[in-house]
């Protein structure tokens, strides 16, 4: 770094003295390389600080894209200070410019092409020759000149940039920052920040939380305090995951399988069926007599229904036997109302003497609320009661009684409700009992209230719908609710009074006295 130094300030000298000798006229030296075709020299007038000449410089091979551009990458070179010391790299973990270090700022990296070491992106500058080496010397002086500032310490970047002396983990100030915190391996959390969780993380390889269980060791090889099959990690291991008894394989490989397996001495499928308690003692679907287990045993023989033997041990010997009551035609009982010979001795429910005591077989009484025959229906509702007297519907306008109880049409509770036995209801516009005639014209309706006249001048509301006189609709027409002309001569409303006589008219204008001196025509008879 001093020979960069020295050199620098020999470059330094050299462009001095060429300006020098070129008579202070803000001449430039010839240049060290060249440059692209067309470029403007490199060097400053003499009066240009160290940052001015590296700002002049980047002004003329960066132009297009840092200085003055669209700013490739968020990187604008136009006011160096601000733009780059101390300002992070975006592709990278080092500042642009580390003032004081060349080999720890992005920029000079760039520039230099070693930024793929530490960073992203692409050399600088693009598409044109790269730096020469005069310039990149000059660049690295000016970082180099300009004073060391105390950054904090990044942990999680190789470097001690606090220049404490300790690097990352090492300094005091990365205490308690993630990168440093140690990996604690069975909290489900990535402590130090390294991407990895618990036994992913290579700090807690080895660890005895992180070893694998061996579910058949004996052994308690992860340390959690449970051993083979008692531990969690062996819950699907085949040791761990039990006899399945009736698979015909070995699923806990203990080389017994299934009903051989002591497991699966209390498993159903390894129990005996008992052949006659009416249940699936083994769990194979098959009930006593119906497994293949129980097809020699005594009980579960034919019953012969006419061999005078109890062949299958029951005690019960022919049809005394459930099963030829069941299988035996000759064995059965008549069934007294399903309609079928039941005991195939040729006749049929209650032809047979077997029903004679049967109560399907009595005969419906129609009018006792009972059900004689056992079929359900009880009285009008049995089919046998349809043709019945009592079991007639009464017509409520024949004048006639129907179903015999002695009550004719509408005395008859059964016509209660039935349109003819409906009083008429005088005034809602409708034939209530089916008679032909609506409300008034009803001769039920004659002493109605609602059908009585309305008088229009009485002060009374004489067919009772809450309008009095004029205010019905009905007296519309009467000459007792015309209004009174005021001017005509007539007695309008017939109340014995007319015109101005008539007290509607005394607001009438027409009516109003003529006052002779005040220039107005105040009865409005244009006099």
């Amino acid at each position: 770094m001093a020979q960069r130094r020295a050199w620098g300030a020999a470059f330094l000298v050299a462009w001095l003295v060429a300006a020098c000798d070129s008579g202070g006229g803000g001449g430039t030296p010839p240049a060290a390389d060249s440059g692209p075709p067309g470029r403007a020299d490199a060097r400053p007038p003499d009066d240009l600080t160290l940052e001015g000449e590296v700002a002049e410089l980047f002004a003329s091979r960066c132009v297009g894209c840092h200085v003055g551009g669209p700013a490739e990458a968020g990187l604008r070179l136009d006011n160096l200070p601000v733009a780059t010391i101390g300002v992070p790299s975006t592709e990278g973990p080092l500042r642009l410019v580390d003032p004081g270090h060349c080999d720890r700022s992005y920029l000079y990296r760039k520039v230099e092409g070693t930024h793929a070491e530490v960073g992203s992106g692409d050399v600088m500058p693009i598409g044109f020759a790269r730096l020469t080496s005069p310039e990149l010397e000059l660049v690295c002086a000016w970082i180099e000149s300009l004073p060391a500032e105390q950054f904090p310490e990044d942990c999680s970047v190789e470097g001690d940039e606090d220049e404490d002396g300790f690097a990352d983990c090492a300094d005091t100030d990365c205490q308690g920052a993630p990168p440093c915190l140690p990996e604690d391996c069975e909290s489900g959390i990535d402590e130090d920040g390294d991407g990895a969780i618990d036994c992913a993380d290579t700090e807690c390889r080895g660890l005895p939380v992180c070893r694998v269980e061996d579910c058949s060791s004996r052994g308690d090889e992860d340390l959690d305090g449970f051993a083979d099959c008692d531990d969690d990690d062996c819950a699907d291991h085949p040791t761990c995951t039990g006899e399945n008894c009736g698979n015909g394989q070995d699923d806990d490989l203990d080389g017994d399988v299934d009903c051989d397996d002591t497991d699966c001495a209390d498993a159903l499928t390894c129990q005996p069926e008992n052949c006659s308690n009416g249940e699936d003692d083994d769990g194979d679907g098959l009930v006593d007599c119906a497994d293949e287990e129980c097809s020699a045993r005594r009980s579960c023989q034919p019953e012969i229904c006419f061999g005078g033997q109890d062949e299958n041990g029951d005690g019960l010997t022919d049809c005394e036997d459930p099963r030829c009551q069941a299988d035996e035609p000759r064995c059965r009982m008549e069934q007294c109302g399903n309609g079928v010979d039941d005991n195939d001795d040729g006749r049929v429910d209650c032809a047979d003497p077997d029903c004679a005591q049967s109560v399907v077989c009595r005969a419906e009484l129609c009018d006792n609320g009972v059900d004689d025959d056992g079929d359900g229906q009880v009285d009008c509702a049995d089919a046998a009661c349809v043709d019945t007297p009592t079991c007639r519907a009464e017509d409520c306008r024949n004048g006639r009684d129907d179903d015999a109880d002695a009550l004719v049409d509408c005395a008859d509770p059964d016509c209660v409700g039935a349109a003819g036995c409906v009083p008429e209801v005088c005034g809602d516009g409708a034939d209530n009992d089916l008679d032909g005639d609506v409300d008034c014209a009803d001769a039920d309706c004659a002493r109605a209230v609602a059908c009585r006249p309305e008088l229009c001048a009485n002060g009374i509301d004489d067919n009772a719908d809450g309008l009095t006189d004029c205010a019905d609709p009905v007296c519309a027409r009467s000459l007792a609710c015309q209004p009174e002309i005021c001017d005509n001569g007539i007695d309008d409303d017939a109340d014995g009074w007319f015109d101005c006589g008539d007290e509607e008219c005394a607001d009438a204008l027409v009516c109003q006295p003529e006052i002779c001196d005040n220039g107005v025509d105040d009865n409005g008879n244009r006099l």
